[in-house]
């Protein structure tokens, strides 16, 4: 019985090993290609392309122009701003790695 238990926890293990192999081959640049197409090509309903810019601090803000009619103009949106900081962060991750 304990020997089933243990081929079994072994094939687990083989197996997760071998889904993690694809998802740990990815660089920084392609996360960070990821990320540019998720969030720096947001198409509002006039299909104007929003653009992100940043601020004097480096902190990033949508502008989301004209929308339904009204100028939105440009906002500080919570999810972008959590992408870039998590994305600088990474980028410190790995260069503090390298050095």
């Amino acid at each position: 019985m304990k020997s089933y238990n243990i081929r079994k926890y072994i094939i687990v293990i083989v197996l997760l090993g071998l889904i993690s192999i694809p998802l740990t081959s990815f660089t920084y640049e392609t996360y960070k290609k990821i990320i540019i197409y998720s969030y720096a090509k947001i198409i509002t309903e006039n299909n104007q392309t929003t653009e992100i810019i940043t601020d004097d601090s480096g902190i990033p803000i949508v502008d989301y122009k004209i929308k339904n009619g009204y100028y939105i103009g440009k906002q500080y949106n919570p999810v972008t701003i959590s992408q870039h900081a998590l994305n600088s962060w990474q980028k410190y991750r790995h260069c503090s790695k390298i050095q």
